[in-house]
């Protein structure tokens, strides 16, 4: 009942979300209530989309919702299927070609937290140059899966360190380059 067991796991260990839970759990219990092939799962609070994914990769059809526009996003990206793996392909080595420039993206005035304490005046730059070259691509396919990749890295890119349900500034030993923690990613 963990996200455990996600970390492992191709697609869904794309975004760490720490309400997880594991695919295991949502095909233990479409076997458990013997439901048939062809349902429909509906999932009102579908978070970053396992059940989504996991019914999916079992045949089913399935719906989901949530309030937080990430969860969406996330989920979204998580089950879309029509990727051009020639294109993805391209733009991720069109990426990872990138030599550094200016960029016209600005971080938000948000008072919760100190960008300069969370993040790296480099982390910072390279993190709005990567989200403004990743904007531009053209299919929102592409796009989207590339933006979830910078996303998923914002935390090991920071000096941050989540504690219960706040996220805590701390400095790291080592942080590793935006550019090489998102060609990893």
């Amino acid at each position: 009942v963990t996200f455990a067991q996600s970390k492992k796991e191709p697609v869904y260990s794309w975004f760490h979300y720490k309400e997880g839970f594991s695919r295991g759990l949502v095909w233990g219990l479409l076997k458990e209530f013997n439901i048939k092939a062809g349902s429909t799962v509906l999932d009102p609070f579908c978070g970053t989309g396992t059940t989504l994914l996991a019914a999916k990769q079992l045949g089913f059809d399935s719906i989901g919702t949530d309030i937080l526009p990430l969860g969406c996003f996330v989920s979204n990206t998580k089950v879309q299927t029509d990727y051009d793996m020639g294109l993805l392909k391209q733009s991720i080595a069109h990426m990872n070609s990138l030599k550094f420039g200016d960029t016209d993206l600005k971080w938000p005035k948000i008072k919760f937290i100190n960008f300069k304490k969370a993040l790296s005046r480099y982390a910072r730059n390279d993190l709005l140059f990567f989200k403004e070259k990743i904007l531009e691509v053209d299919d929102p396919a592409v796009r989207n899966f590339l933006l979830l990749g910078l996303l998923s890295i914002v935390g090991q890119a920071s000096n941050t360190k989540k504690d219960g349900g706040v996220l805590r500034i701390v400095k790291k030993r080592h942080t590793p380059p935006v550019r090489k923690i998102l060609k990893n990613k």
